[in-house]
């Protein structure tokens, strides 16, 4: 069974909180964990923002739509299928000899929503 999913991150919460570790934050590395850590600190008594803000990172639209709404970092999907599909073609085209690797670093962006304190949906 994965652990990377709302239950994950709701176990994950909740011993968090029955273990007496002090927090004021979650970063959870998905909004998938995100989502379970929201329920599991309501379950708690805990509440968010106030209590503890919760960030997730992805974007999924989910995050949008929870109560409260999760701040997320968007990792840049579309940036980053657009370069895939741009080196695919060219690979796919390529008549001389292939260039050397590439770096390429799309642009993250915080979506700020409710679960940390802003008061919009955010986009």
């Amino acid at each position: 069974m994965s652990r990377w999913n709302r239950p994950g991150g709701a176990a994950a919460a909740h011993l968090l909180v029955r273990e007496g570790v002090e927090f004021d934050a979650v970063f959870a590395l998905s909004d998938t964990l995100g989502l379970g850590v929201l329920r599991a600190l309501g379950e708690e008594g805990l509440r968010v923002p106030d209590d503890v803000a919760v960030i997730g990172f992805d974007n999924i639209d989910e995050s949008k739509w929870s109560v409260p709404s999760m701040t997320t970092v968007d990792p840049g999907r579309d940036e980053i299928a657009a370069i895939a599909v741009d080196r695919l073609i060219e690979r796919i085209n390529e008549k001389h000899e292939r260039r050397p690797p590439e770096t390429f670093k799309p642009d993250f962006r915080i979506i700020k929503r409710e679960s940390t304190g802003f008061t919009s949906a955010g986009d």
